[in-house]
């Protein structure tokens, strides 16, 4: 089959295709007399597989050791540590973004109530408060010492 057939068949487009035998993620195949390359099931298949964690958020620099990592192995192998390492992936995603979202949490609560937002972390940035108001209070009582 032709690029844009297989292409097609995989849900994708030509430029796709060559952007994956640019990226080492497909080797090219031979060129026909004509110039057309000639594209056999298995090159459907690898592509698929590509579409198919690309799709779920695997990164394209990411693939390659994916699907190497997994060659040789039987399909419910391949299967299982695809979805293992995609879980694995969200995972942590999820981890940094509940985190984020924690940060614009309180970020939201200094802003509604007032209280002055800071870059350093809360806690430190509760510590020099407490403590500049603590310089505050001895120089007033210094001056009030003084008089």
């Amino acid at each position: 089959m032709r690029i844009s057939q297989l292409a097609e068949a995989a849900e994708t487009t030509p430029r796709a295709v060559r952007h994956y035998h640019r990226l080492g993620l497909m080797d090219e195949p031979p060129r026909q007399p004509n110039g057309y390359r000639e594209y056999r099931l298995v090159d459907l298949i690898r592509l698929m597989r590509i579409r198919w964690l690309a799709d779920a958020g695997v990164p394209l620099g990411s693939v390659e050791t994916v699907l190497s990592v997994r060659a040789g192995r039987e399909d419910k192998n391949d299967a299982v540590e695809d979805l293992t390492a995609l879980i694995a992936g969200i995972e942590a995603e999820q981890a940094k973004l509940a985190a984020r979202h924690a940060r614009l949490v309180v970020m939201l609560e200094r802003a509604a109530t007032g209280i002055e937002m800071s870059a350093l972390p809360i806690d430190l940035a509760e510590a020099l408060d407490s403590a500049s108001r603590g310089l505050r209070f001895c120089r007033c009582a210094a001056t009030t010492l003084r008089r």
